[in-house]
């Protein structure tokens, strides 16, 4: 899988709320899921290595 940043003017002519994310994302702001809950929830939730 490869990972290309995009500009704030492309996530802007993608979708504002694209760029307010990407804002966001940049500013510090990230996600965290809890894996365990989510194995608990979906049991054959796989790894990257499967």
């Amino acid at each position: 899988m490869r990972y290309d940043q995009i500009t704030h003017a492309e996530a802007a002519a993608l979708n504002p709320e694209i760029a307010q994310i990407r804002e966001r994302w940049a500013a510090g702001s990230r996600w965290h899921a809890d894996i365990e809950a989510l194995r608990v929830i979906h049991p054959g939730l796989r790894t990257l290595a499967d």
